[in-house]
Order: structure tokens, then C-alpha cells, then sequence
């Protein structure tokens, strides 16, 4: 039976999912259609940049791969922000675009661009498919090298092989998973060793430590090993585990003999692993990519690995724990001065409202295992330190790209693959209004989601480095808007809270509420968030915060 490519292609991500996110075009049209025919549902955002952060936050939330759909031209460039963001946090995500027939190849036709070219440097791999027999086999293929190799696979297909019917058809198996990776026991043997000869050791997780939370959680308490979660693992080690010690972040990072780092790249939010900042520590770090294991600094034992199997195969080896009991105590004594003085700004009354305070109501009023999305500059610093989950994949954020505006977008997507799950996204103003228009997206896909908006009328984080360090004010400075209106006008309930004392409720009904509801709080504009005290904004020479920044050029 003769079949055209669109059907082929249709057909193939029936197998691999059942939604996919993209915005409609011409150059698409006919695997649009013909997606029409299967049990697939299309998710149509109000921009093609949304259509990818959404499957981002689809791959993020479930560990399986997220499926974008876009036309030519400038679809694919709108599309391009979410692919870089997808590479830049290892996300796996498989992009497929159109492109104009190929008669019309190299002419000048509407809305060509080179896409492959502009994608190589982001994507796992890109591909044009010219046979629509061979488009099951290039899809197939496109997903097993963004499974295995962390991140988003690009394949493109002319308008006409889409159209183009063939009784030949190149079948392959769908991928489900990405293969896992076991170290070699002589390795883990050196691991095990050196993590008994530290005095001072630490963990450090990372996006990698996912979907080992329950061996990592198994191996923190026989090993009895303080952890540092990130922003790509919270939830792994739950913030109420007594091993779990982010309130003594600085001390254990500045303090530790060994590091064990678990799927966490060496990038700016661990100093790059510079000596400056680490001294001669031992770093034992596990990772299933190779190059992971090369960037930065060469830890002195890397294994490459999956997670899960590196974490047990030293905690079999164990026959005590590894964490030295004054070494730990004195990290938890000061994990709990630092949570105590957080849980008493979470919970003050004082006006103008502080964004801890709106943290405090949304950890008030969401459950444990709830998915937590923080965007923007200040929100997200206050956000990632006071919203706590015990989810392990129950936290996202703008990532190490620092892409501002996917917190509608990712709530959008989380929502969908876990409708049953609170969803919260805590986001300031300024990174709503990248993509505000879709809250129409949420409105008409009916999903239970709730936007609680930082509202203080800045780009503040900026602001206050502008103010801090140039002496005035540029550009950074915005209208104060009405989202809750705002809100109403998309279809979508809007609440506006500015009394500290009624926060708690709103927000509380607001996340029992059936559909999308976006909560506009004002908060203080003169609160200074963790990162931008620290000088993230201002963007030191060698280092991301000021302290190892002043490191670095000392030992230089």
C-alpha cells in the first residue's frame, strides 16, 4: 500500500508519543494533516519558540523524548532560542521542520534558510530526508541520538517528499530509552577508596542524578554523605533529608577535600572547576558523556557512567559510612541557622511584599511531590533557594543558557504530561511578557496551571546592577501591568493580591482552581535576590560571582 512521507512521518511519532507541540505552515501542512489520522494530539502554541520550550519541559518532567513541529523560515528561527536552551540543558528533544520542495532548491523560495547550518553547533545531529521511504529510518535515527547523546535532533523534509507517496518503506524500531552506560569495577574500586580517605567529602547532583533518586537516596544514607543539590536536581535528595544541606552551600564548597559529582557538567554554577575556587580537592565526577568528563578540568577519577549504576556499584562496595561525623554536623548546624532565617522571611507580614514572602505561599499551598517552574532574573534567585519539592523531576528553570520567558511555556507542557500534579510557575514580570500570548495556549488546552507574577514593574536584577556599578538607571525600568487583567482579557481567571495577610489564600485557591489562573502580586522592588548580591548580573571577567571572580584573579 502506497503511503506518503507526511503519513510515514505521522505514523513513526504515533510510536514514539501521543502529543506533540508546533504552530502550523505551509511547509508542514501535510504531516499536520496527516497527523490527523492518529491517536497523536497537536498542541498549537502562538509561537513556534513556545511549541519547543514546552516539549522541553514535556522531556524534563517525564525523562523521555519531547516532540516540536515547525515550518520554514521563520518558524524554524523562532524555534531556534528553545533548541539552543534544549542544548544547553542536555534535553532531549527531537525538531522536525520543513523546508521548500526541491525543485525549488537554492532559488530564492519562500521562506528558505540554510536551517541545517544554523542548527549544527545546538543540535545532537541534523538531517534532510529526500526519499519518503527512508523517513521513517531518519527519524528513528534522530531519536536515538537525542536519547543517548542528551539533547535536540533536527530533521528536515521538503514539502514535496512529504506529499511524495512510495510502497517502500526503510523499518526500524523506535528507541524507548537511551542505552545505559556501566563503569568497569576497577574504577569504581578507586571511587569507593577515595571516598574513604576523605575527611570532607561532599556530593554535588546534577540533570544526570534524575532518574537515580531513589539509588542516590539509598546511597546518601548508608554513606552518610552531605549532598549539595542544583538547579537541574532539586528534588533528588528532598530538602527535608538530613544529608541534604543547601543552606550550607558555601561552606561545604569552600571547605570540601572530595567532591563526588553525579551527571553535573563542570560549567559557570560550579566555577568551572577551577583550581581558584577548588584548590588541589580530589573530584571523582560520573557522567554518561565523555566530553562531560574532559571540559574544564580533568576530575581525578572520571568514570563515565549512568548515574544509577556508578552510585550503587560504590555503595556495594562500602562496608562503612564515608561522612565525617564533624564534617557533616557542622554543615547541618549551619544548613539550619541559614533555613531558619529563610522560613522567617517566608512568612512575614511586612508590606511592600518581599518575593520570599510569595515563595512561602506557594510552598504553603502545593504538594511534595508538586512540579515547581521559576523564571526570570530575581524571581528565579529567590524562587530556586525558598520553593522547595520533593520531586525528582520536579523543578525547572531558564537553565544554564539563562533563557528568560520559558515559565509559561514549560507550565504548559508540565501540565499536559502530568495533569494530575501541581503545577506552579513563579515568574517575574518581565519574563512573562516573552511569551504572554499563550495564555490563550492554556486556556483553550484546558490546562490546571497557576502563574504567580513577582510584579515589580523592572528588569530588576539588572537594575540593581546598573545602579550598583554604573551609578544610574538605563532601560531597565518598566510600566507597571495589570496581569490578573491581563489574564481575564486571554479567557484565563486572573487574581491580583497585594495584602501579605491574604496572599496565602489567594494563591492556595488559586492552585485548587480547574484551568489556568495568573496571580499578579506587586512585591518590593528593593529586595535583592541571592544572585544579584552575589554580582551574577554583573558579569565578573573570569569567574560568574564576584567571590571566585576575586579568587581566579588572585591566583593568576
Amino acid at each position: 500500500m502506497a503511503k506518503t512521507g507526511a503519513a510515514i512521518a505521522a505514523e513513526t511519532l504515533a510510536e514514539l508519543t501521543n502529543r506533540v507541540y508546533g504552530l502550523c505552515g505551509g511547509h508542514i501542512q501535510p504531516i499536520w494533516d496527516a497527523i490527523g489520522d492518529t491517536e497523536v494530539s497537536i498542541i498549537d502554541t502562538r509561537d513556534e519558540r513556545s511549541a519547543v520550550h514546552a516539549a522541553h519541559a514535556e522531556a524534563e518532567v517525564t525523562g523521555k523524548l519531547g516532540i516540536a513541529l515547525v515550518t520554514a523560515g521563520p518558524g524554524f528561527t523562532n524555534a531556534m532560542t528553545g533548541i539552543a536552551n534544549a542544548h544547553s540543558s542536555g534535553v532531549p528533544l527531537l525538531i522536525i521542520t520543513g523546508y521548500p520542495p526541491v525543485p525549488q532548491f537554492e532559488r530564492g523560495a519562500l521562506q528558505e534558510l540554510p536551517h541545517r547550518d544554523m542548527a549544527e553547533a545546538i543540535t545532537v545531529t541534523d538531517r534532510t530526508v529526500f526519499e519518503p521511504g527512508r523517513v521513517k529510518e531518519y527519524i528513528v535515527e534522530a531519536t536515538g541520538a537525542a536519547l543517548d547523546e542528551g539533547g535536540p535532533a533536527l530533521i528536515e523534509v521538503p514539502t514535496d517528499v512529504l506529499r511524495e507517496t512510495t510502497e517502500w518503506i526503510h523499518n526500524r524500531p523506535v528507541p524507548a530509552e537511551p542505552n545505559d552506560i556501566s563503569p568497569p569495577p576497577g574504577i569504581l574500586d578507586e571511587a569507593t577508596h577515595a571516598l574513604q580517605e576523605a575527611d570532607r567529602p561532599v556530593a554535588v547532583l546534577g540533570r544526570g542524578s534524575r532518574d537515580a533518586a531513589e539509588e542516590i537516596r539509598s546511597f546518601v544514607e548508608t554513606a552518610q554523605l552531605p549532598v549539595l543539590t542544583t538547579a537541574g536536581s532539586k528534588g533528588v535528595v528532598p530538602e527535608t533529608n538530613d544529608y541534604c544541606i543547601p543552606g550550607a552551600r558555601g561552606d561545604a564548597m569552600n571547605q570540601a577535600d572530595l567532591y563526588l559529582i553525579l551527571g553535573k557538567r563542570l560549567d559557570f554554577t560550579l566555577g568551572y572547576g577551577s583550581p581558584a575556587v577548588y584548590g588541589d580537592s580530589v573530584f571523582v565526577q560520573v557522567d554518561v558523556d565523555a566530553g562531560a568528563l574532559r571540559r574544564n578540568r580533568t576530575p581525578d577519577i572520571p568514570i563515565q557512567s549512568s548515574v544509577s549504576s556508578a552510585v550503587t556499584g560504590i555503595q556495594d562496595r562500602l562496608d562503612e559510612p564515608i561522612g565525617m561525623h564533624e564534617w557533616v554536623e557542622g554543615l547541618q548546624e549551619t544548613h539550619d541557622k541559614r533555613a531558619s532565617r529563610l522560613a522567617e522571611q517566608k512568612t512575614t507580614d511586612e508590606t511592600p511584599i518581599h518575593p520570599y514572602r510569595v515563595c512561602g505561599a506557594i510552598d504553603q499551598a502545593i504538594d511534595d511531590d508538586a512540579i515547581v517552574i521559576c523564571d526570570g532574573g530575581d524571581a528565579l534567585s529567590f524562587g530556586r533557594v525558598a520553593i522547595p519539592t520533593t520531586n525528582p523531576r520536579g523543578y525547572l528553570d531558564p537553565g544554564p543558557l539563562g533563557c528568560l520567558g520559558v515559565g509559561l511555556p514549560f507550565a504548559i507542557g508540565a501540565s499536559l504530561a502530568h495533569p494530575e500534579t501541581d503545577i506552579v510557575c513563579f515568574t517575574g514580570d518581565g519574563s512573562l511578557g516573552f511569551n504572554l500570548a499563550d495564555i490563550e495556549t492554556a486556556v483553550r488546552e484546558q490546562v490546571n496551571i497557576t502563574v504567580v507574577v513577582a510584579n515589580n514593574a523592572a528588569w530588576n536584577i539588572e537594575l540593581y546592577d546598573q545602579l550598583e556599578n554604573y551609578g544610574r538607571e538605563i532601560g531597565s525600568e518598566l510600566n507597571y501591568i495589570a496581569f490578573d487583567e491581563v489574564a481575564t482579557g486571554l479567557g484565563a481567571e486572573g487574581k491580583s493580591v497585594s495584602d501579605p495577610e491574604a496572599l496565602d489564600s489567594v494563591i492556595e485557591s488559586a492552585v485548587e482552581t480547574v484551568g489556568p489562573v495568573i496571580v499578579d502580586v506587586p512585591v518590593d522592588s528593593d529586595a535583592v535576590s541571592p544572585d544579584a548580591a552575589n554580582g551574577l548580573a554583573r558579569v565578573p571577567d573570569y569567574q560568574p560571582l564576584d567571590v571566585w571572580d576575586r579568587q581566579e584573579k588572585e591566583v593568576r
